[in-house]
């Protein structure tokens, strides 16, 4: 299992629960336990984890997980571009297979932005883009 704490990321309505679905697999967002003050520290210009990301995929066959975790990289700009913050991953959770020595250099860095300037207006919205962001990657700049 890949399971990630989120830092950053607001999204519309702020659901309990949101499912991706990606070439991989589904990837689920969940909210972090102290949402709430996360969401308040945000606001005041700080960073703070605000979900959990995980998908169920076995690290065997390694080629599987492997399509799995590289689709980190447009689930997080594409998260950060949809709600106009900087979304990336700190650490794994205790449940991960796989633990983070350090961030990738194409994920966004953890830098506070107290007005954020979404492009979505809710859940569904997110999904679609963030989803729409990640089938498109493989293929986006190449001729």
């Amino acid at each position: 299992m890949l399971s990630f704490f989120v830092v950053n990321l607001l999204i519309p309505n702020d659901p309990d629960t949101l499912e991706l679905d990606t070439p991989s697999g589904k990837w689920e967002l969940s909210k972090f336990p102290n949402f709430a003050n996360s969401k308040a520290a945000i606001a005041q210009g700080q960073c703070a984890h605000t979900y959990i990301i995980e998908n169920p995929i076995p690290l065997v066959p390694a080629v599987a997980s492997d399509a799995a975790f590289e689709e980190l990289t447009p689930i997080l700009l594409g998260a950060s571009y949809a709600t106009g913050l900087a979304v990336t991953i700190r650490n794994q959770t205790l449940g991960s297979d796989v633990s983070i020595m350090g961030p990738s250099d194409h994920w966004p860095r953890d830098r506070a932005i107290a007005m954020a300037s979404p492009v979505v207006t809710s859940p569904e919205e997110f999904k679609q883009f963030v989803e729409s962001f990640v089938a498109a990657w493989p293929n986006a700049g190449r001729l």
